[in-house]
């Protein structure tokens, strides 16, 4: 179980189980065959409430790829012993994803068959489709956290 709570956490920190807010696309609908999310992505920046976050040696070796049959992989490294570690992502645990509009994805964190958390995604897709930023809002009690996150293809 602490296996899942981690690979749950890794995801938080990437953004993925927030509410986003909508950025504009520079690209036009295309289908789930060439949809421009399909490949591997790494985080190359951070920005917390217009703050640069520095990502650790850990976290810029962390990939995440999304794909065509709408399934997702993520690699999440923490640092043992003064070493990257992979993360065994626990049995049973995966990611799904949908795209609803041009600019707007849905994901889904499976844990023992069950949706353990859904989130929409709003992302702007450019240099050629090689480059993801995704803006997301979460909201704890009174407090507003904004978080944009640059992924660049691999």
């Amino acid at each position: 179980m602490k296996k899942a709570i981690k690979f749950l956490s890794f995801l938080f920190l990437a953004g993925i189980m927030t509410t986003t807010i909508s950025c504009s696309s520079d690209d036009g609908e295309s289908t789930s065959g060439n949809d421009p999310i399909i490949g591997k992505w790494k985080a190359v920046s951070e920005i917390n409430n217009g703050l640069e976050v520095v990502l650790d040696d850990c976290e810029l070796m962390e990939i995440s790829e999304f794909k065509a049959d709408g399934t997702a992989n993520i690699e999440d490294y923490d640092m043992v012993e003064g070493e990257c570690q992979l993360n065994e992502i626990p049995e049973g645990a995966g990611v799904t994803w949908e795209k609803n509009s041009t600019d707007n994805y849905t994901i889904k964190i499976h844990f023992a068959g069950v949706i353990v958390e859904e989130a929409t995604l709003a992302t702007e897709f450019s240099n050629g489709n090689n480059q993801m930023k995704v803006t997301t809002i979460d909201t704890f009690g009174d407090e507003t956290e904004t978080i944009v996150t640059t992924f660049i293809r691999q």
